[in-house]
């Protein structure tokens, strides 16, 4: 299936993604696998749908991949992030060309890779600082944007970089059309006006630190009080801690268990809450499940 609108001159053919596939972009955070759970819990009539912290942008990706939105915002502070996503969107064909001359060369990676892709995102060449920035999420050790070291394993395994991955591309991009894409502060995309408006706001959790997501953490009280003086649909997941159960606590927060590599592969749990009624929501908070829909099944009698 060829592109449509713009697109078409660059005679690219969209492959579909596999549908357990969310992103193109690794993520700490694992909203890969809550992407489809957390569309769920989305308003009925989303008109536009933002995502204030973009990161992989998985939850954005299938809310377009559902047919569940008109309007597409992701934004992200980290520059590196908004101008992957504005490559992806705007030259597809251009970044291939870059990732597949790298796979050529390097084969799918090397340390020697690595450190060259750290090179390349400090381009001033759009696409070739975002296929740095996709090379080195994809050696990285947890696919994180800061100073995460290179993953040996990852080639090994049959990961790192990889043409069949890259072809994926231009599906992505076909659902980026007609998106807004910025490198804000969270706070004034949630404070834009609009109608029908959704806004995920994933911040960065606090085992993440500076090292590994450069721009910090949000300030999660602030946060609180902006969504809840929003007029938008906030859905919100944070880190689950006493503090947070506290600032959250009027948003029905319900506690997702999930399994972390960051430094080490432990259990982690978070809060998934938001200011709104959502579709088939469970009101509890306390109980550990392995997605927001396994509540009903540890909801007592």
């Amino acid at each position: 299936m060829p592109f449509s609108n713009k697109l078409d001159a660059t005679n690219l053919t969209v492959i579909s993604a596999p549908e357990r596939m969310s992103s193109i972009i690794r993520s700490p955070g694992g909203k890969h696998r809550l992407a489809r759970d957390l569309v769920n819990l989305a308003p009925f009539n989303v008109k536009e749908y933002r995502e204030l912290f973009a990161g992989s942008a998985a939850v954005a990706f299938r809310m377009a991949r559902m047919g569940r939105t008109r309007k597409i915002w992701i934004n992200d502070l980290d520059p590196g992030i908004a101008n992957k996503w504005t490559v992806v969107r705007d030259d597809p064909a251009g970044l291939m060309r870059v990732l597949l001359s790298l796979h050529d060369r390097f084969g799918a990676g090397s340390k020697e890779l690595f450190d060259l892709a750290i090179q390349m995102v400090d381009s001033d060449d759009r696409t070739e600082a975002a296929a740095g920035f996709y090379t080195r999420n994809h050696l990285s050790m947890y696919g994180a944007n800061g100073m995460s070291s290179y993953a040996p394993s990852h080639p090994r395994d049959g990961r790192g970089l990889r043409p069949i991955h890259i072809n994926y591309i231009p599906q992505f991009s076909a659902w980026l059309q007609g998106a807004k894409i910025t490198n804000l502060d969270y706070r004034e995309v949630l404070d834009a006006p609009g109608a029908g408006v959704m806004c995920f706001i994933d911040p960065p959790y606090a085992q993440v630190g500076k090292a590994m997501y450069p721009f910090g953490e949000a300030d999660l009280e602030e946060l609180a009080r902006h969504v809840r003086a929003s007029s938008h649909a906030c859905l919100v997941t944070v880190d689950d801690s006493p503090a947070n159960r506290v600032a959250f606590s009027d948003m029905r927060p319900i506690v997702h268990a999930f399994t972390s590599n960051m430094g080490n592969i432990h259990k982690s749990a978070e809060l998934v809450c938001a200011n709104y009624t959502t579709p088939d929501r469970v009101p509890w908070i306390g109980v550990t499940a392995q997605s927001p829909f396994d509540l009903r099944r540890a909801w007592p009698d």
